[in-house]
């Protein structure tokens, strides 16, 4: 929703960054509170008050913390269309995505999936969206993502940026409301911040940009890791030193993409045997190879913050 003030700005982006730099604390405070819970019988009401009193934030929230202004530095707009991608599970978040697309100050290509159980008036995007498509809610937002890159000509933009109605309830509504503003601000809070995006996939050799504080480790232990291993043989990359964008939201050259945009053994079709959890299946892998397939495209990873300043939307 549009920022109703400077204050309420500043209020709703330091608690989107607390959230953000608590993320993996508030993680694993919720699975310990859930787990009391069970234990002594209690409802998973009690596990979310629980895991509140766990939280142990790095600082106090508070409308009067000093941010300092630094000088805007006004950056031509690239010449050329980029597209936009949306998987749409959740259509009362339309409004949302309208007014920070109004951020992107060039022309854009709207694509947007559907899953075919969903109910949505496409209508309401101010935006009219160039293509539609209405795909089986299979692997999340990842399978109607790789449906996209494999069946669009994506290389006559210059950038594309990959979005869905992220709400992840599982995490309580206020924590998936953080989660999912802090990554639509960092990477769509001001037209001066996408512009920053824009000329940076242009002309500074960036392949993927994504949000600092969701730029995670991958962590080898993790139970999705025979599907990583699978992803790494078919797009012959390198895992060495990187990490991935928790949340699954990026801007991204088409050129850096390119291994999966060619090769397409690994297709809508393969998320099939999806389960559909929280982690282990086929869509979680494909979120941590994105930074590698950049990387062997000779392609960086620019990662940006999301504190604003708020002289750039008021």
């Amino acid at each position: 929703m549009r920022p109703n003030s400077r204050e309420q700005f500043l209020i709703d982006t330091i608690k989107a960054k607390d959230f953000a730099d608590n993320y993996y604390k508030s993680r694993i405070s919720f699975k310990l509170a859930v787990k009391i819970a069970r234990i002594i019988e209690f409802p998973l009401e009690f596990a979310k008050r629980l895991r509140d009193k766990l939280r142990k934030p790095k600082r106090k929230l508070s409308p009067k913390i000093n941010v300092k202004v630094e000088e805007l530095k006004e950056l031509k707009t690239p010449n050329g269309r980029v597209a936009v991608f949306i998987h749409l599970y959740y259509p009362d978040l339309i409004e949302e995505l309208n007014y920070y697309l109004e951020n992107i100050p060039t022309e854009i290509d709207l694509y947007v999936n559907i899953p075919n159980e969903v109910n949505a008036d496409i209508s309401k995007f101010t935006i009219k969206p160039k293509k539609i498509y209405r795909l089986e809610n299979i692997g999340k937002d990842m399978s109607s993502f790789i449906f996209f890159l494999q069946s669009e000509n994506l290389f006559d933009y210059y950038a594309v940026l990959k979005l869905h109605s992220k709400k992840s309830e599982r995490l309580g509504v206020d924590e998936g409301i953080l989660w999912r503003k802090g990554i639509f601000q960092s990477l769509l809070g001001s037209k001066k911040r996408v512009n920053e995006i824009l000329n940076a996939i242009l002309n500074d050799g960036v392949g993927i940009v994504g949000v600092k504080e969701y730029f995670l480790p991958f962590n080898r232990r993790l139970k999705n890791y025979k599907n990583y291993k699978k992803l790494l043989s078919t797009y012959q990359l390198n895992d060495r030193d990187f990490g991935y964008h928790a949340g699954g939201m990026f801007w991204f050259s088409p050129n850096a993409l390119k291994p999966i945009i060619d090769n397409k053994s690994i297709n809508f079709d393969s998320f099939r045997n999806s389960q559909n959890q929280n982690d282990g299946d086929l869509e979680h892998a494909f979120e941590r190879i994105f930074d590698l397939c950049s990387k062997k495209t000779g392609h960086k990873t620019l990662n940006v913050p999301i504190f604003i300043d708020p002289n750039e939307v008021f």
